[in-house]
């Protein structure tokens, strides 16, 4: 998502073993200013949890609360801000959101899929033949 020089970035692995790994950074122009590690697992119960770490501080754990095919929300009601992670679709586009319980103070990111850069990787030369 870029809005002039501010701009995020989020990536998330394919499920695996019950488990996404995620991570993003967000910042302005060449600086960033933001970054967090996160997952989605379920636990030994079933449950479906999503877990934040902000710039290598506590995890907060947040509960899934509604899914569907386009949607998936997670709550914490007794964490400061925020309280509420809402991951939709619209189209193409994967639209991130988060407020407080009741939808206040939302701050909305709209991203798009990117294609990964192709590696490339220079040719091996063969061992010179010695005479």
């Amino acid at each position: 998502m870029e809005d002039g020089a501010n701009w995020a970035e989020e990536l998330w692995t394919e499920p695996r073993d019950g488990m996404m790994l995620g991570v993003g950074r967000d910042g302005f122009g060449p600086k960033v200013q933001g970054w967090e590690v996160t997952r989605i697992v379920r636990k030994v119960d079933g449950s479906v949890a999503y877990l934040a770490q902000v710039k290598g501080g506590q995890v907060v754990e947040f509960a899934r609360s509604v899914s569907s095919d386009e949607a998936i929300e997670f709550t914490n009601p007794l964490h400061d801000y925020p309280q509420r992670i809402r991951y939709s679709r619209q189209g193409q586009l994967l639209v991130a959101e988060i407020s407080l319980m009741d939808g206040s103070r939302p701050h909305r990111w709209l991203y798009r899929p990117v294609a990964s850069p192709a590696l490339e990787v220079p040719p091996v030369e063969p061992p010179a033949q010695s005479p």
